[in-house]
């Protein structure tokens, strides 16, 4: 059960950090050009904008670029979590 509820705490911060890294893309715009995962999301649905492809886009294509953002994301949450673990001991 411990498990269980352990990675629960896993998926809750990869939600999170992929939520901040879509905000901090949607209100940085063309700015974020490397892996912007806001325009990565617009042009999985085809939606037309005029933020540019993300360099990663460009690189790797949509499912590369995706492929990126999620294991940043997992990184991220795994790394928030471990943070919290240790100060929290």
């Amino acid at each position: 059960m411990v498990l269980i509820k352990s990675n629960w705490i896993y998926c809750a911060a990869f939600l999170l950090a992929l939520g901040i890294m879509l905000l901090t893309d949607f209100l940085l715009g063309k700015k974020a050009e490397h892996l912007n995962a806001w325009s990565v999301l617009l042009h999985t649905f085809n939606i037309k904008t005029a933020i540019p492809p993300s360099k990663a886009m460009v690189q790797f294509g949509l499912l590369g670029a995706w492929a990126l953002i999620v294991m940043a994301n997992a990184l991220f949450g795994f790394i928030a979590v471990q943070l919290l673990r240790t100060l929290l001991k």
